[in-house]
């Protein structure tokens, strides 16, 4: 039995080394923070310049399409670097919104539980999209600057 799945976000984790490049899954009770390989757009850049980025950011947006109704489990078992925070668990959130000039990141979140802070760069997605997502899922603990 799978647990519904309300988003995906590509980000990327901040405050790691190396650092996490990841998608970030949202249900009804939980944020699921799953490792993917090296960043694309690195390996795009490498490869093909400012074409190879668009077909890297390309495919991640298809990827991340195909993540919507995955096994909750079987994500956190895939990559021992996986894992999940309870939005119960969440002491309070904040968002800001990044400069033009932070392409293809839009949107920088920092989440605090009683054990860690998690620090993220979300990818790829609109502000207004990720604050309807964050507002959705901690409606009380959310801040928004």
């Amino acid at each position: 039995m799978g647990e519904e799945v309300l988003g995906v976000i590509i980000a990327t984790e901040y405050g790691r080394i190396p650092v996490l490049h990841c998608n970030l899954i949202f249900t009804p009770q939980m944020m699921i923070v799953a490792k993917k390989g090296m960043s694309k757009e690195i390996a795009g850049l490498m490869v093909g310049g400012a074409v190879g980025q668009w077909l890297a950011i390309r495919s991640d947006k298809k990827r991340v399409q195909e993540l919507k109704q995955p096994e909750v489990e079987e994500i956190l078992k895939a990559n021992k670097k996986n894992y999940r925070i309870f939005y119960s668990e969440i002491l309070k959130a904040e968002m800001k919104k990044l400069s033009r000039f932070s392409w293809p990141y839009s949107t920088e979140i920092k989440f605090t539980t009683d054990k860690k802070k998690h620090k993220f760069k979300l990818k790829n997605v609109k502000f207004e999209e990720a604050v309807e997502l964050f507002q959705a899922v901690l409606p009380h603990k959310i801040s928004v600057k």
